[in-house]
């Protein structure tokens, strides 16, 4: 929740504290796997508040976040909101996503074989 104080007015970059969020992000990937599956979340929600408070410093750790994120999200409700973070990053960077090594389209595919082979949640249905 730290990431709030941050606004257009009062940047991350203009408290020069961009590397600690960066350096918290890469730790925790490091240790985001099925077995830790519960830190998910918490690096999801992490990763939406610094794609609205970075630029291009996020650039650089897109592949690792998006292959990190993909490999963890082996049910439908974390898959829908990988794919809310995917249109997100999409939506800021545009063309620069290009070039970020994200393979976005292996993610809609995950998506995409995840949606065939299993049953939705209940909170799924309702949306």
């Amino acid at each position: 929740r730290l990431s709030k104080a941050f606004n257009n007015a009062n940047s991350m970059q203009s408290c020069r504290c961009v590397d600690v969020y960066m350096r918290l992000l890469n730790l925790f990937l490091g240790h985001l796997t099925v077995e830790n599956a519960f830190l998910l979340e918490s690096v999801r929600q992490l990763a939406h508040r610094l794609v609205v408070c970075l630029d291009s410093e996020l650039l650089p750790i897109l592949p690792s976040l998006m292959s990190g994120l993909a490999a963890v999200s082996t049910d439908l409700d974390s898959m829908n909101h990988l794919l809310i973070l995917s249109h997100q990053i999409v939506a800021k960077f545009k063309k620069e996503c290009l070039r970020s090594g994200v393979d976005f389209g292996a993610i809609l595919a995950s998506a995409a074989r995840l949606s065939v082979e299993t049953e939705p949640t209940p909170a799924l249905r309702a949306q």
